[in-house]
């Protein structure tokens, strides 16, 4: 909780975030609404961030929510998220599986990244925890409440990110895997998880029924074949997009504790977790994206679950290895094998507060930069309409409802505001550059460039003369 919750407010909100912004201070049929219009996302996680921020979370009355009011409800999500995995953890090897998959959840760049961030990333991750652990803990019980609690797990975290069906249909791939032995279960199992497709289904086609749907994913490209390996060591290391030293070590770390499972006693069920649960999902949106791309690998963190699990395996067998060891021998093996986890995920979750690849779009600093020049909104002209968004917030103006011109209009003296282009596969932010990335636009050649404000996370704002108008000749 301390790693998600330090220097929350700190950086400023990003693009994405100010959506969340926007539909969370609408009335609640007026954010039903706009979510169907925007379709990025199910509405499940704008409802839980409206209902945790009526609460006005240390703000006054009347007051917009701060960038912190805005992210702590995926901080709460991570707590529960860490829970989860302890649960998960627990069902699989006991306590040790447990300190193990909780320790990993916590510190992993990729959760403490979502959670500290105002979208649903966090949130659906934890569903996505806890309903792994619910579906090992019906493997192993058969409970009637535990199946109701996995529909429901299932149905809301459907309704939180469209990527969780891939975990629902890992899970019932998982649950074949054991056909012969429990027949019973997987029938069990797949019954509700169609049961729980019956909200989303229930969504979709009001969401449709628009006429012209959009989900909001026309910039994302086509995967390379070298990206499926890159996604499964973003979810060892959560590495984010940049090679750096902690995520790497931590990297090394988990898929060395993973590994041990393979010498343990349940290593057919680490075989079922590692290609049900990882290889076949990314490999399967793979191929699904060479036809219509929704290949991004922060969309992938409800898979951490299965890693989670390995390590939960891993460690237990190491405990089981070293059971028959002179006592001394084992307790400094094994502390030392903990101790080592514990500085690598400390190394990598440092790397979310310290490393420029995190670092989220600066439009608070942008527009303190363009209202520090007396900037009119009539001379703005902006990149992109989204961009009205994160300006609305940090001017306090209804730039929305009376959007700017959009580039490349100019007339006499004007602002362009830029926002580049965001293609990065496995990156996190805006911050991580990727080759063919567009350039700014060039300045036309009637005009002269006078000042900029550049950030290196993208976003950008040039002011431009344009007085002397080009004539036919």
């Amino acid at each position: 909780m301390a790693l998600a919750l330090l220097r929350l407010g700190s950086q400023s909100l990003w693009l994405d975030e100010s959506y969340t912004w926007w539909f969370t201070r609408l009335d609640w049929g007026d954010l039903l609404r706009a979510a169907r219009i925007d379709a990025v996302n199910p509405p499940f996680y704008y409802l839980f961030v409206k209902a945790i921020s009526s609460f006005r979370l240390g703000l006054t009355q009347g007051d917009p929510l701060s960038e912190t009011a805005l992210r702590f409800p995926s901080v709460l999500a991570q707590l529960g998220g860490i829970a989860a995995a302890v649960f998960l953890g627990w069902q699989l090897t006991g306590w040790v599986g447990g300190l193990a998959a909780g320790l990993l959840w916590a510190a992993h760049p990729l959760t403490l990244w979502a959670a500290r961030d105002a979208r649903p990333y966090a949130l659906s991750a934890a569903l996505a925890a806890a309903v792994v652990g619910t579906f090992f803990y019906q493997r192993r019980s058969s409970s009637t409440s535990a199946l109701i609690v996995a529909g429901i797990g299932l149905a809301i975290g459907l309704l939180t990110h469209y990527f969780f069906f891939v975990i629902a249909a890992a899970l019932v791939l998982l649950a074949g895997t054991d056909l012969r032995r429990s027949p019973t279960f997987f029938r069990q199992w797949t019954v509700v998880t169609l049961l729980a497709l019956t909200p989303l289904a229930v969504w979709l086609i009001w969401f449709f029924s628009t006429g012209s749907p959009s989900l909001g994913i026309g910039w994302i490209r086509t995967p390379l074949p070298g990206d499926i390996p890159l996604t499964l060591w973003n979810l060892a290391s959560g590495y984010g997009g940049v090679a750096d030293g902690g995520s790497t070590l931590f990297g090394l770390t988990v898929l060395a504790i993973a590994a041990a499972g393979l010498a343990g006693g349940r290593r057919g069920l680490w075989i079922k977790i590692l290609l049900a649960g990882l290889a076949v999902p990314v490999v399967a949106v793979w191929v699904l994206s060479q036809r219509r791309p929704v290949y991004v690998d922060r969309y992938f963190v409800v898979l951490l679950p299965f890693v989670a699990a390995l390590v939960a395996l891993g460690a237990g067998a190491i405990v089981e290895w070293t059971g028959r060891w002179p006592l001394q021998r084992r307790r400094v093996f094994r502390v030392g094998t903990a101790a080592a986890f514990s500085l690598a995920a400390l190394a990598a979750a440092s790397t979310v507060h310290a490393t420029p690849k995190f670092d989220k779009e600066d439009w608070r600093g942008l527009t303190a930069f363009v209202q520090s020049q007396n900037v009119r909104t009539d001379s703005v002209s902006l990149s992109e309409p989204e961009i009205a968004l994160p300006l609305s917030y940090y001017t306090g103006q209804p730039l929305v409802t009376h959007l700017p011109a959009l580039i490349p209009e100019c007339q006499g003296l004007c602002w362009w505001v830029l926002r580049q282009p965001y293609t990065a596969t496995h990156a996190l932010t805006q911050s991580v550059a990727e080759p063919g990335r567009a350039s700014m636009p060039d300045v036309p050649p009637w005009c002269d460039q006078l000042d900029t404000w550049d950030s290196p996370t993208g976003v950008a704002a040039w002011k431009i003369n344009c007085e002397t108008e080009p004539t036919d000749e």
